[in-house]
């Protein structure tokens, strides 16, 4: 550094910015990750948040291959790099699948990642990706995305997956259908107070489509296995759920006896993951007095 300042010649960091506008368009775990509120939330007695720590589990284990697989590029030199594009041919990744979702036991799974970033001029930055359980293939085209930046560095974009095809590689055998994820991102989303969001549209096959989506690292919602009615059965349900250093609130609907309807309910608990309260339609198992007990007010 005192060489380049005694020749005049201070360093410039736009060679960094520049690299940065392209890696920064590749999945991050910052981006995507799990809300660890929820994640790793106590288990107590309330069956909602048990119900959301389920499904964020899921979520960090189909997140999390595409964080790792992004993690992995920005750690190695691309292979080519023009004034457009940054391609890798390969790249060795590996991330550790906290469920059983993709059919497979817990553990760390590692494979091998080819991608290519395209940034024309000024435009937006678009991106694929391919995964292969072997240095040489055979690659499986599992990612595609586009990203938006900023002046602050934050940013925003959309990007689809193949949860059948990543299962795949990885060597699992769900026991049903993954399907497809389209998503919409914003890192620093002003609807939520710059907080970061992502909505997610898992579709299983045309006409079925299950919603999830993540703000900040406090609010999850998602469709998914619910137990909140009398009866004590499972039935599929959408919920909107918040957990943090207080406790929890969550509130959606559940399928009912008829076809076709839903039941609404809502809950709360405790930081600890205590059962407060619950209460909704007819049918609804009820728990509690009354909603002002709850540590948490109706956030939604």
């Amino acid at each position: 550094m005192a060489l380049a300042a005694g020749c005049g010649a201070p360093i410039s960091n736009g060679v960094f910015l520049e690299e940065a506008k392209f890696l920064g368009a590749l999945p991050t775990q910052e981006r995507f990750g799990a809300p660890t509120q929820v994640l790793y939330a106590p288990a107590g007695d309330a069956p909602v948040l048990a119900a959301a720590k389920v499904r964020a589990t899921d979520w960090d284990d189909w997140f999390g291959v595409l964080a790792a697989a992004g993690d992995g590029l920005r750690e190695a030199p691309p292979d080519v790099a023009t004034a457009v594009k940054r391609r890798w041919d390969g790249v060795e990744a590996a991330h550790r699948l906290l469920g059983g979702s993709m059919g497979q036991d817990p553990g760390v799974v590692s494979f091998w990642v080819q991608a290519e970033v395209v940034r024309p001029g000024e435009g937006d930055v678009s991106w694929t990706m391919s995964l292969a359980d072997d240095e040489d293939g055979p690659w499986t085209g599992v990612a595609s995305g586009t990203h938006r930046e900023r002046e602050d560095g934050t940013g925003s974009g959309d990007l689809s997956f193949d949860l059948n095809a990543i299962a795949a590689v990885l060597g699992g055998h769900p026991d049903d259908p993954l399907g497809v994820f389209y998503v919409q991102y914003d890192d620093a989303d002003p609807e939520f107070a710059g907080a970061r969001s992502v909505e997610a549209a898992q579709t299983l096959v045309p006409g079925a489509v299950l919603t999830h989506g993540v703000v900040g690292e406090t609010i999850f919602v998602f469709t998914g296995a619910l137990t909140v009615t009398d009866d004590g059965a499972t039935r599929l349900g959408y919920a909107a759920v918040l957990h943090d250093e207080r406790g929890g609130w969550g509130e959606g609907v559940v399928q009912s006896d008829v076809e076709e309807e839903t039941l609404a309910w809502t809950s709360c608990w405790t930081s600890f993951g205590g059962l407060v309260w619950q209460g909704g339609d007819p049918g609804i198992a009820t728990a509690g007095t009354d909603a002002s007990a709850c540590p948490v007010p109706d956030p939604f």
